[in-house]
Parts: structure tokens; C-alpha cells; sequence
């Protein structure tokens, strides 16, 4: 008796928490994660970003009645069935991400513990239950206190808090989103390295007033930052750990170039 009190608490505690409480500001930058689905698949949420996509995160909870009922009104599923992966658009990905220690594979399913039903039928979009390390990173990256709480993610990573919209709604703002526009055309951009140098060429000018190269890692954590007038700029690594990393070209609100490197 316990255990179902602690749960109601928590539960009306979270879903009547103020709307600026726990959660990511909008227009931060999305921190990257890799996480495995209910079903053993792997995603990478900087994969789905770079090919474009937006990406909807709904955070929630299987006990929540107020997440089951934005559930059952398939404002998600439709989104993704209508505009996600093998649709003519095919420009969004949505992904769940289960926010209770305490539930496993069973409440996703309805089977047994402290559920509002089944999760998982009729839902195709990847759903995550991250437990132990990965839980905590995710949940502390994004700030997640309160539920559901559904963000949308741009392909240059910045980050909506859009809440509980219907499907047109949430699909409207993917139209918002900057375009990667020019990504890896080498005739206009080229990147090439030696050591712990990048040197970066356009065959285009720019208002260096207006346009920046951002360099971040793949947490989206902006190492450095200046600005760029085309020809030809070079960036100094020597003080950056080898790893992966992405340059972005950033002209007047919108990535005008986005590379992954590695040194």
C-alpha cells in the first residue's frame, strides 16, 4: 500500500508541476544520446539529426494517467506513421523514453505492476526504457522532473519544449526548423586536416559579422566558436581531445554547412 501511495504522490506531484520546472530551456542545444529500444535496436539521436530529421522526444511514465491519455490520442504515433520513416516526407523520428526506475518491459506490455495498460500496441516508434547509468544521464541531461514532457529537436539540435499538441501542431513545427541547407557540398565547402589543425575553404563570401564556425562535441557541447567570412579559416585543435566532432557554418538563423570530423 505503500509503494501505490508513493506513486500517486509522485505522480499528481509531476504532473501538476509548473510548466517552467524541470525541463531543458527552448532553443538549447540537444545533448547527444545512444540508447537501446525495448526491442534491441540502437539509436543515436545526432544520426537521425544529421540526416535531417526532427526529432520528438515524448519523456513519460507508465503509471501516468495523464501520459496514457496523450497516448491514446496518437497524436505521436500518426505523426510518426504519417511523416516518419518509409513516408513520402519522411523528415521526422519520434522516440519514448520511459521515466520511472521502478517500471520495466512488463508495464510497457500491461502485464503486470503499476501501469495504465499496453504501451506498445499500435505504437511503431522506438520506445526506451533506460535503466541504471543510462537513466540517470538521460533523465539529468534533459533536465526531466515532470511528465509527460515531449520536446521536438531540429536537425541543427535545437531544442522546442512543444508539450502535448495534436499531429498537425507537432508536424507544423518541424516547418520552423532550420535546414541543414548545404551540407557536405564539397564544391562550395571543403574540409581537410593535418594533425591537430582544420582548415576549412568556401568558395562563397560572407558577413562575418553574421556567420560563425561553431565546433562541438558529440554531446553538442560548443568547444569553440568564431567568426567566418569564406575564403579559407583555420581552426587550432591542439588544445581538444581526439575524438568525433562537428563543424557548423551558422549564417543569419539557419547551419549553412555541418560536417562530422574525426582526429
Amino acid at each position: 500500500m505503500k509503494t501505490k501511495i508513493n506513486y500517486l504522490i509522485l505522480s499528481i506531484g509531476l504532473m501538476f508541476a509548473p510548466s517552467s520546472f524541470g525541463q531543458l530551456q527552448t532553443g538549447s542545444i540537444a545533448p547527444n544520446f545512444t540508447l537501446t529500444d525495448i526491442n534491441g535496436s540502437t539509436h543515436t539521436l545526432y544520426d537521425y539529426l544529421d540526416a535531417g530529421k526532427t526529432v520528438y522526444l515524448d519523456f513519460f511514465a507508465c503509471h501516468c494517467p495523464y501520459c496514457w491519455n496523450y497516448h491514446n490520442s496518437h497524436a505521436l504515433s500518426n505523426l510518426y506513421d504519417q511523416y516518419g520513416p518509409n513516408t513520402a516526407s519522411n523528415d521526422v523520428f519520434v522516440f519514448a523514453i520511459e521515466f520511472d526506475p521502478n517500471n520495466g518491459n512488463n508495464e510497457f506490455y500491461g502485464i503486470s505492476g503499476n501501469t495504465q495498460g499496453n504501451w506498445v500496441a499500435g505504437t511503431n516508434y522506438p520506445q526506451i526504457n533506460p535503466e541504471g547509468g543510462e537513466r540517470d544521464a538521460i533523465i539529468s541531461d534533459y533536465e526531466v522532473n515532470l511528465y509527460p514532457l515531449i520536446y521536438a529537436i531540429c536537425p541543427d539540435r535545437t531544442i522546442t519544449v512543444i508539450g502535448t499538441k495534436n499531429t498537425s501542431q507537432l508536424y507544423a513545427h518541424a516547418a520552423t526548423c532550420a535546414p541543414l541547407g548545404l551540407q557536405n557540398l564539397e564544391e562550395t565547402f571543403s574540409v581537410s586536416q593535418h594533425e591537430a589543425t582544420i582548415t576549412i575553404q568556401s568558395s562563397m563570401n560572407f558577413d562575418a559579422n553574421q556567420t560563425t564556425i561553431i565546433l562541438t562535441d558529440i554531446q553538442g557541447k560548443q568547444l569553440l566558436r568564431k567568426s567566418f567570412s569564406g575564403n579559407i579559416e583555420t581552426l587550432d585543435l591542439k588544445d581538444i581531445n581526439h575524438g568525433i566532432y562537428f563543424i557548423q557554418i551558422v549564417g543569419e538563423r539557419q547551419i549553412v554547412f555541418s560536417k562530422k570530423i574525426q582526429f
